[in-house]
């Protein structure tokens, strides 16, 4: 039995555990505790799109790592049929017209594909640390959230001391040797850009903005910027994440009204999809958004998927765009 295999086993006795990979790290760190708390300032925690985190705090953990080499990828081209397009395409309809009827310029909306499937996490989980090293990947369990993995190529807040890092991340199209970023995607991304440096200048001293540029997260491509600053002396990373959660990559701009439109129209709870994850404590932060992930309960498997919504988007392009994504996670299933 490998160190996946019997930290699962002992979630079944109600144990908390989460095995994470850093991206570009080859080393799996793996955390244990008897129980999840919701007021953890330093461990590693797990926030939902809307509501307080929840985590494992570093006091009560127990700690160990692993090679990611030792756990073997298995061979998966698992495809689930994807649901009926026509309620995504509906929404993203009513976005667009709520758009150009000036409410808000972007909003992000999601979807939830679930599919009876008996997964095998040990193996599912060594696929995902193999196929995506450049992104954040892990394996989560307590039993007020139940199992919950993905990868992640969105950092939402990197700090450590006075310094920190994020980016602003959007569009989405299958990768190929030579990408053509339509207005649309740059239109996007250029929305996520923007909230972030105004939110941020309040809380730096000084901030560098990179040029838009291509990254690639496995078989996906998305336009990225990188934005790094040295925070006030009387800001903290605390305060980054209250001004950038939900950004404009997984809610829309200007935030609360695209946010009340998801509130409205999505139609049901995301939960920890599109919220943050990873470790926190009073000298050094490093979260990510939890993109490219699924939960998994009682046999079913639940793939989070969602795209960003602008004055020119296709319906049924928007919705092939959430197709792409499922597969990131569902083609690793085994």
């Amino acid at each position: 039995m490998n160190a996946l295999e019997s930290l699962i086993n002992q979630a079944t006795n109600g144990r908390c555990f989460v095995a994470f990979a850093r991206p570009d790290e080859e080393v799996l760190h793996i955390w244990q505790a008897d129980s999840a708390d919701t007021d953890v300032t330093d461990g590693f925690v797990m926030a939902p799109f809307v509501g307080s985190p929840i985590g494992i705090s570093r006091a009560k953990a127990t700690f160990s790592t692993a090679d990611v080499a030792e756990f073997l990828p298995a061979l998966s081209s698992l495809e689930f049929e994807p649901d009926a397009p026509e309620p995504y395409t509906a929404l993203v309809k009513k976005a667009v017209n709520t758009i150009r009827g000036g409410s808000f310029s972007k909003v992000v909306l999601s979807r939830v594909e679930k599919h009876e499937f008996a997964v095998n996490l040990t193996q599912s989980f060594s696929n995902l640390l193999h196929e995506y090293p450049t992104a954040f990947r892990y394996l989560w369990f307590a039993p007020q959230t139940g199992f919950w993995m993905g990868a992640s190529p969105e950092v939402l807040v990197k700090a450590k001391e006075n310094r920190f890092e994020t980016m602003a991340l959007a569009g989405t199209q299958l990768f190929a040797p030579h990408i053509f970023w339509a207005d649309k995607e740059r239109q996007e991304q250029y929305f996520v850009t923007f909230f972030i440096t105004e939110s941020l200048k309040s809380l730096v001293d000084d901030l560098h903005v990179s040029e838009p540029y291509t990254s690639t997260a496995g078989r996906l491509a998305h336009l990225r910027t990188d934005i790094k600053g040295v925070l006030k002396a009387d800001a903290s990373w605390t305060d980054v994440i209250k001004v950038l959660h939900p950004t404009p990559a997984v809610c829309g701009y200007p935030k609360f009204d695209a946010l009340d439109f998801i509130t409205l129209n999505e139609g049901y709870d995301r939960s920890y999809y599109s919220g943050y994850l990873g470790e926190i404590s009073p000298e050094q932060t490093d979260l990510y958004v939890n993109l490219r992930c699924m939960r998994y309960s009682d046999g079913t498997v639940s793939l989070f998927v969602g795209g960003g919504v602008t004055t020119d988007s296709v319906p049924e392009l928007e919705f092939t765009e959430t197709v792409n994504k499922s597969a990131t996670i569902q083609k690793r299933l085994a």
